[in-house]
């Protein structure tokens, strides 16, 4: 059986400038690393972490995450077809 093996993505520094990226494991800290990403990454760097974690894990930490930010919330909308009331950070943004 040929399986196609997605590379393994690099964390960017620049969206995690307050953490060592060399001590981040991508399966412990997958939380962590999808909420960033979509918080503070590029479109290709959520593109990538998308292909590699997998939309319905990608939404699952999403809509769990109660302080995603607006711009964030709105593009895991977009591109994972969510409807707004179910991120638990939506209440945080809906008057704003």
């Amino acid at each position: 059986m040929n399986e196609k093996v997605l590379p393994t993505p690099s964390i960017p520094k620049y969206a995690f400038w307050d953490t060592d990226v060399e001590k981040m494991d991508l399966q412990a800290d997958k939380v962590n690393i999808v909420s960033r990403i979509f918080d503070r990454g590029k479109l290709d760097d959520v593109l990538k972490f998308l292909s590699f974690y997998g939309e319905k894990e990608c939404a699952r930490i999403v809509t769990n995450n109660a302080y995603l930010q607006k711009d964030a919330m709105y593009l895991a909308h977009t591109l994972l077809s969510i409807p707004l009331q179910d991120f638990k950070s939506y209440a945080l943004h809906k008057n704003n």
